[in-house]
């Protein structure tokens, strides 16, 4: 099921990009729509969701059968399953969410460091600012590979955490079920059956900490699958002119002061490198493919 399941996000994704092929998408968009299908299926799916469901599964029939066989110890294994596949989830998906937001800056700022040095090495080796280049992209790593390292430390600490609970509520079933007189059959189901129950439990804390890194990507596919509106009506060949435009996204700034105008009948190509602002440019025209208004502008057709 969770094989069907998984070619079947990926045929949906693709039929999506069928339908979207006169969006406006750029190349890097549709390049990282790749990586984000992967992300989806794989961790999304096989390592978050479909855990989940097994653990609950687990979870149920296990305290099911103690509460059966010894009410006072399904309640106590009940506890132990709450705290290990709840509580501990729940402080790592909250701490996943407070060192996301400081690791994925991190990651911007290093991919442009890097940028710096592969395209421009030939200006910076002119000027001499290679090796002050090299240094702020080595501080910009160690940061990095420290954040990284502390939420692997904290991933590994609820996990140690979820076994010591695992050991302990497993002790206490075997007491309680030696002091209620049960027979040594019983005792053993008992505490095999509290043993086993934590098993599919334990993932969880790393589930929700890569449920919470990769919710982003979930919402990007989510609104791909969206269904698409009709096209947009193109515009008849009459001359476009921009004025001042510009786009903010809260203290970036996209584009800033760009005009431009296009007579009939003339083909124009806006170049630059990925990330110039090119596709923003785009979607600013008087056409049905700027989603939000920007404050620019624009004439067609001279009025």
């Amino acid at each position: 099921m969770a094989l069907r399941t998984v070619a079947g996000l990926r045929s949906r994704v693709y039929a999506a990009v069928v339908r979207h092929r006169d969006d406006e998408r750029d190349g890097d968009a549709l390049s990282r729509l790749v990586s984000d299908v992967d992300s989806a299926q794989d961790v999304l799916l096989l390592r978050c969701l479909l855990p989940s469901a097994v653990a609950a599964s687990v979870s149920v029939a296990a305290i099911t059968t103690c509460a059966i066989l010894l009410p006072t110890a399904g309640f106590l294994l009940a506890a132990g399953l709450v705290v290990v596949g709840m509580v501990l989830p729940a402080i790592g998906a909250v701490a996943a969410k407070r060192m996301s937001a400081g690791i994925a800056p991190l990651h911007a700022e290093l991919a442009v460091r890097s940028l710096d040095l592969v395209d421009g090495r030939w200006d910076l080796a002119a000027f001499g600012g290679t090796a002050a280049a090299e240094q702020r992209a080595e501080r910009v790593a160690a940061r990095l590979g420290r954040s990284e390292r502390m939420a692997a430390y904290t991933g590994a600490v609820l996990t140690g955490i979820g076994i010591l609970l695992q050991g302990l509520i497993c002790v206490l079933v075997t007491l309680l079920a030696v002091r209620a007189g049960a027979d040594g059959v019983l005792v053993a189901v008992l505490a095999l059956t509290a043993l086993a129950a934590f098993e599919p439990v334990l993932p969880l804390a790393d589930a929700a900490q890569r449920w919470v890194e990769l919710w982003p990507v979930a919402r990007r596919v989510a609104e791909l699958l969206k269904p698409v509106a009709s096209p947009p009506r193109p515009l008849p060949a009459e001359r476009i002119e921009l004025t001042g435009v510009r786009v903010t996204f809260g203290a970036v700034v996209a584009l800033n002061d760009v005009s431009f105008r296009v007579e009939p009948g003339r083909a124009v190509a806006i170049v630059g490198a990925s990330g110039a602002g090119k596709a923003r440019c785009w979607r600013c025209w008087p056409v049905s493919y700027a989603r939000r208004p920007v404050p620019y502008s624009c004439r067609h057709r001279g009025s």
